[in-house]
């Protein structure tokens, strides 16, 4: 009876041991950062953090996009409607996709007429409004974020498009 509490003990601590240090190993290779009050970690999505149970995704770890400037005052996130404009190519989708998420009930656009904006308004910077921001996004080799009378444009390539847009977020927490 000795031989097996002692051996039924010995398969407990083993089993306790090899759970927690399966659990150890899981947590030493998450990648973690630090913005403001907030912790993200990376994940197959992305850097996930949260702010007061609601979910920020990041394509790009927080570090990365700190060399990004921009001054974007809280009064153009406010505004009461949004147009994203930007022409219709593939390449610009996921910037796009990413900058609806940065205001309330956005309304795509196109910059101008041609093929693909059939179903769309035309907006540009010209029609934004004390109440109406235009968030104009284009694919440019210059790199830069502007402001001007409600009108928010995000020049520059894919990546710097997307890093941008992970940016605003940022600043908007």
């Amino acid at each position: 009876m000795a031989k097996k509490t002692i051996l039924t003990i010995l398969l407990a601590f083993f089993l306790i041991s090899l759970m927690i240090g399966s659990s150890l190993m899981m947590d030493e290779g998450e990648k973690t950062e630090k913005y403001k009050e907030i912790t993200f970690k990376e994940t197959s999505d992305g850097w996930i953090g949260y702010k007061e149970n609601q979910k920020i995704v990041l394509q790009f770890p927080p570090s990365e996009l700190e060399k990004i400037e921009s001054n974007i005052s809280n009064s153009f996130w406010t505004l009461s409607k949004h147009y994203i404009t930007f022409l219709p190519e593939e390449r610009l989708i996921t910037p796009v996709n990413k900058a609806i998420d940065l205001v309330n009930n956005p309304v795509i656009a196109c910059i101008e007429d041609q093929e693909g904006c059939e179903n769309y308004p035309l907006k540009d910077c010209k029609d934004s409004t004390q109440t109406i921001g235009i968030i104009k996004i284009t694919e440019s080799e210059e790199q830069k974020i502007t402001l001007q009378e409600n009108c928010l444009t995000l020049q520059g390539d894919i990546t710097y498009l997307s890093k941008t847009i992970d940016k605003l977020k940022l600043d908007k927490i």
